[in-house]
Formats: structure tokens, C-alpha cells, sequence
């Protein structure tokens, strides 16, 4: 059984995610030509990083978003497990540059 916390639009955090890595397999069938579980691991970190760019973003969106309404910013909070969505961006760029440090680009 899989318990999920969030608040307001986290978990959006989810979606970017499954669509970073869907973008990734699908950039990386075109460029090698080769299924998702014989490509190589540049894509897997494509996918991280994909999907931690559109969490930055869109919790940077959000933000701006409370400020320019003058909302107060502890009301109009997005978490995904009580990290706010722009972190998760952070930490999904990390372990897709990671991942690249780790294994190389072949």
C-alpha cells in the first residue's frame, strides 16, 4: 500500500516525474534506437533532470505566483511528502548529474 502526503499541488511532483522519464525514453529511442531497458544511462539521468527542471520551475511559478497575489506564503504551500515542489527540483537535477558523474556518457 503506497501512502502519499501532500499539500495544494504536490503531487504534481509525481506527474513531472513519469513525464520526464517518458520524454528521456522516448529522446533516447530516437537518438540510439534501442527500447528503454537497452538504452544507456545518459537517458535515465535525462529523465531526472527533465523532471527536476519542470519541479523548479513550476514551484518558482507558484511562489511568484502567491507573492503577486499578496497571498502569505505559509497558506499557499505546495509539498510533495512536506518538501515544497521547487526542492524536489533541486534534488532531481543532483541525482540525475549524479548519475552521469557516476556512470559516464556511454
Amino acid at each position: 500500500m503506497i501512502v502519499l502526503a501532500w499539500r495544494g499541488k504536490g503531487t504534481r511532483v509525481f506527474g513531472y516525474f513519469m513525464l520526464g522519464a517518458a520524454a528521456s525514453f522516448v529522446l533516447g529511442y530516437l537518438v540510439t534506437g534501442r527500447l528503454p531497458k537497452d538504452q544507456p544511462e545518459w537517458v535515465g539521468a535525462l529523465a531526472f533532470v527533465l523532471a527536476g527542471t519542470w519541479c523548479w520551475r513550476y514551484g518558482r511559478l507558484l511562489r511568484s505566483q502567491a507573492a503577486v497575489n499578496g497571498k502569505d506564503q505559509t497558506a499557499e504551500r505546495h509539498h510533495f511528502f512536506f518538501i515544497p515542489i521547487d526542492y524536489w527540483g533541486i534534488g532531481f537535477v543532483l541525482i540525475g548529474v549524479g548519475n552521469l558523474v557516476m556512470h559516464g556518457l556511454h
